[in-house]
């Protein structure tokens, strides 16, 4: 759920704990967000001992990385759903999608705002998406009382590769999969706008 807040991040945390393919613990990581007129905030809180980034700044560079990753569709059909993959350092790759793996990344989403910090074993992503993006997607004009399909993602990497076997990926929802996809509509829940 999303409140409606006077500051940019309700108090309110979501824990993405769910290492959906493996049964190795996973380091913390916590998800808030709320909205306001203007923009949609959203905060992640990943503890990380050690982070892995890669050295290229092309924006699908990110996918070699550790990132967050949040999806947004108006239905389950996801077609089409929106995708923003970032990275520790707050490179963000944006993408247009079609169910299943159709990619469109000459797409890009104007007006988002990210900020990242990064210390010794953790790293923090805070971003706005403009509410007129939000309500494009949604294909709703007032989002008040409304939702929106959405998934939130983490990927962890273990060492510097492109290899995605190196990945431990951890989700707000367990996907009814039994090899690693996000790009289907068991991936992702609903955010109600409160």
């Amino acid at each position: 759920m999303l409140t409606r807040v006077n500051g940019p991040v309700s108090r309110r945390a979501k824990p993405l704990t769910d290492n959906a393919w493996k049964s190795d613990p996973v380091e913390r990581t916590i998800f808030r967000a709320a909205y306001d007129h203007s923009f949609f905030y959203f905060l992640f809180q990943v503890e990380d001992d050690k982070i892995i980034t890669s050295q290229k700044k092309d924006e699908v560079s990110v996918t070699d990385g550790d990132r967050i990753e949040i999806f947004l569709s108006r239905d389950t059909s996801l077609n089409p759903y929106y995708c923003f993959e970032i990275s520790p350092t707050g490179l963000v790759y944006d993408y247009e999608a079609k169910y299943h793996r159709d990619f469109f990344p000459k797409w890009h989403a104007k007006g988002v705002r990210v900020k990242t910090t990064v210390s010794d074993h953790a790293y923090t992503v805070e971003g706005a998406i403009p509410m007129s993006l939000i309500k494009t997607i949604s294909g709703i004009k007032n989002l008040h009382g409304n939702t929106i399909v959405a998934g939130l993602f983490r990927g962890d990497k273990d060492i510097r590769s492109t290899s995605e076997d190196d990945i431990t990926w951890i989700s707000w929802v367990r996907p009814a999969v039994s090899q690693p996809d996000f790009h289907i509509p068991s991936a992702l829940g609903t955010f109600t706008f409160e």
